[in-house]
């Protein structure tokens, strides 16, 4: 009884922190010193340290009376284009990548970058195992895949987490508890292991995106190791 409070208590902890995906995202100041971007050239700006970028709220106008355009750069990838025809309070960009530094590349006229503000993630590349010891090969295959979860909730937007990360937590507690009460060959607790293995297979087109991020790559990985021994084990 006292084992299976335990992991209760880790299944309540696993679903109820970070619901929206959200919980270690901050804005933080990246610079409120202005600057210029002629057409043809670019301009790159240091981040205070790596970060993961959710989004970039950059405040700019145009340099003078006539319309400007530019782009903004992230890894050499184009996250987004500005068109500033003069001031506007707030330009949104979505980044979604992990980097150092910021590019604004000119395009036509001048922009005027008056300060830029970033939501971020602080990077974490090296996820913790969950503690504690589990009796069953279910529970601790469900174990590692709610710590992945946990770990790529930061990195995700809100609607791939409730479409997948959300239904993924869910599964993984539920089988996690049951594997721990009633072990791996129960038949009552099969359904619970196929639930959470459908989940993990409806889940591939998010596993193929996040395989493009540096940062949580091995994390997918890990997922989709699991996964496969969960199918293994009900084979």
């Amino acid at each position: 009884m006292k084992f299976l409070k335990h992991v209760l208590s880790t299944m309540i902890m696993f679903i109820g922190c970070g619901a929206l995906g959200d919980q270690d995202r901050t804005t933080v100041l990246v610079t409120d010193r202005s600057f210029q971007v002629n057409a043809g050239s670019e301009v790159s700006v240091a981040l205070p340290k790596k970060y993961f970028l959710h989004q970039l709220f950059i405040f700019a106008e145009s340099a003078n009376s006539r319309d400007s355009f530019g782009e903004v750069s992230v890894n050499g990838d184009v996250k987004g284009s500005l068109y500033l025809p003069g001031h506007d309070p707030r330009y949104v960009v979505t980044v979604a990548d992990a980097a150092e530094t910021i590019e604004f590349v000119g395009l036509e006229n001048v922009m005027k970058i008056q300060k830029i503000e970033a939501l971020v993630s602080e990077i974490d590349t090296t996820p913790e195992p969950l503690p504690g010891e589990y009796h069953s090969q279910m529970g601790r295959y469900s174990a590692r895949i709610l710590k992945m979860v946990d770990h790529l909730s930061g990195y995700t937007d809100y609607y791939d987490f409730g479409v997948y990360l959300l239904p993924i937590r869910k599964h993984a507690a539920r089988a996690l508890a049951v594997a721990e009460a009633h072990g791996d060959a129960s038949a009552g607790a099969r359904s619970y292991y196929l639930a959470l293995l459908s989940v993990l297979d409806n889940s591939q087109p998010y596993f193929d995106k996040m395989l493009e991020i540096a940062n949580v790559y091995e994390a997918i990985i890990e997922i989709m190791t699991q996964r496969e021994n969960i199918r293994g084990l009900l084979d």
